[in-house]
């Protein structure tokens, strides 16, 4: 009797303890940390006009190729892992005549050992159909907390509505994923010359006053463009 009594203790605490271990795992399941306010749009070291927002960010951008820096608000815990791609579709739509390769993929901030796991994607963790490169895997390492910041440059957009997307479950359909930036690109070139309304002014009153000058700025083919980075 006390040795069933025994048995039935032990089996009763090793199904606590797998259970205990099941839970363990699931916590930390790949994106359990992720969401679209803990990536956020970095202005510095970019070429994009960022806003940061709750939920997605938004940001402008001229034609071409950009780049792109994401750094996250709060800690991600360790094996949250997440892809991201940039996109004109939405989140679940995504597919190769829509997306635009990322290169020059980079970490800051990072162990070596995370900088490490921040590579260029290919076709065996993308979706499926997506030529490589055309994903970013951010995985964070086992007993890290961060990846820091991550800079990468895309392929050369096109005017209209891009979306940076983050798929929560990397390597698997599009069904998990956010949009943590919107990102509007306008068919302008870079800054070539600037005008005033007003072409100057003379202080008369002994006193100083504030005074405004509204600029138009605008690319070499005289479209209305605006200034970026240090410009």
């Amino acid at each position: 009797m006390l040795k069933t009594l025994k048995s039935k203790i032990a089996l009763v605490a090793v199904a606590a303890l797998s259970a205990g271990l099941l839970s363990s795992t699931s916590a930390q399941a790949a994106g359990a940390a992720v969401d679209a306010d803990k990536l956020n749009l970095t202005q510095a070291g970019s070429t994009l006009v960022a806003t940061n927002a709750a939920g997605a960010d938004t940001a402008k951008a001229r034609v071409g190729a950009q780049t792109i820096v994401i750094s996250e608000a709060t800690a991600l815990q360790a094996a949250s892992d997440y892809d991201l791609y940039l996109t004109t579709a939405a989140a679940g739509a995504i597919a190769e005549s829509n997306t635009v390769v990322l290169t020059g993929v980079s970490a800051t901030n990072a162990t070596a050992g995370e900088e490490s796991a921040i590579s260029a994607g290919a076709a065996d963790y993308g979706l499926a159909g997506l030529s490589a490169g055309k994903a970013l895997k951010v995985n964070v390492p086992d007993g890290a907390t961060t990846v820091g910041a991550v800079t990468f440059t895309t392929g050369s957009l096109t005017a209209g509505t891009w979306n940076l997307i983050a798929d929560t479950t990397p390597g698997t359909a599009n069904t998990n994923g956010l949009v943590i930036a919107t990102i509007t690109v306008y068919n302008v070139g870079a800054p070539s010359t600037v005008s005033f309304d007003q072409v100057g002014r003379t202080q008369i009153a002994a006193t100083a006053t504030d005074s405004s000058l509204v600029a138009s700025v605008k690319d070499s083919a005289g479209r209305s463009t605006f200034l970026r980075g240090s410009e």
